[in-house]
């Protein structure tokens, strides 16, 4: 485990055990995003919304980079950053809406795609001056290896949550309201 996302997920660890009140605390305070993200946003006249819940470490970002159609084909381009209120992290994922006419479908008629990387110009110039901003206040991008990375010798605190496998992953322990009410 990268050493940085090793010190973040001892921290969380270490909050959750020794101060449980403190840690559901944390889950249930307001995140407040740098104002140069919205500047940002702003400045490539994007639309946003931003989802976050109660009781969730997980505050979700997702930016609309509009649509693309010639013809029959028509496309709709998105990108989503999370954030985790229990450490200075974020994630993303690039995504992409196909419509497709076939009448023989069972998808719906929408082919949804899912990256790391992005579709459009426009989306890797927003990712990368995003990840400047997010880098100059401290924060640590999480790659897809660290997100999937095992805890080891952490045990399940609620049981139900064994369900996902055996031992925790660093997105459960970061993004998930792991020691949580269920």
């Amino acid at each position: 485990m990268r050493q940085e996302v090793n010190k973040n997920i001892h921290e969380i660890i270490e909050l959750a055990t020794n101060s449980p009140e403190a840690y559901m605390a944390t889950l249930a305070t307001f995140f407040v995003a740098e104002t140069n993200i919205f500047e940002l946003l702003d400045r490539f006249r994007l639309k946003f919304e931003v989802f976050q819940y109660e009781d969730d470490p997980m505050v979700y970002l997702r930016v609309d980079f509009g649509e693309f159609t010639q013809g029959s084909f028509h496309m709709t381009y998105a990108y989503h950053v999370t954030f985790s209120k229990l450490a200075k992290v974020w994630k993303e994922a690039y995504y992409a809406e196909i419509d497709h006419p076939d009448p023989d479908h069972i998808s719906g008629g929408v082919i949804a795609v899912t990256d790391c990387n992005a579709f459009t110009k426009t989306q890797f110039e927003f990712a990368n001056q995003l990840t400047q901003i997010l880098l100059q206040h401290g924060y640590l991008r999480l790659e897809e290896r660290d997100l999937i990375e095992v805890v080891p010798g952490l045990d399940f605190a609620i049981d139900t949550f064994a369900f996902f496998g055996p031992q925790p992953t660093v997105d459960m322990l970061v993004f998930r309201p792991f020691w949580g009410k269920y």
